[in-house]
């Protein structure tokens, strides 16, 4: 079974820039990649409370790199979204200006 072909996409309000499209199998990977790492994150941030309340020996570095994981996680996130046209868009002043 071959993969869907990639294709071009025009992205309005981007001075016409074209962005190239990654096929719909990357994009389930890069969904995947992010549920992944949500998960990930979520059982990190337990085991850093359980350190620190439970044994007394906080571990610092946890924080940050769940940080990380999170600015990650948004932009695979906005990628997909933007594909299914589901990206937040606020046009409160275009709908008033009829444009």
């Amino acid at each position: 079974m071959q993969p869907p072909a990639a294709r071009w996409i025009e992205i309005s309000g981007v001075g016409g820039l074209c962005l190239f499209a990654a096929t719909g199998l990357q994009y389930a990977e890069a969904a995947g990649f992010a549920a992944a790492m949500l998960l990930a994150s979520f059982v990190l941030i337990c085991w850093s409370v359980v350190m620190r309340y439970f044994a007394g020996q906080p571990i610092t570095w946890v924080d940050e790199l769940v940080g990380y994981g999170l600015v990650a996680v948004v932009m695979l996130g906005a990628t997909d979204a933007l594909r299914r046209g589901e990206h937040i868009g606020v046009d409160v002043l275009t709908q008033r200006l009829g444009a």
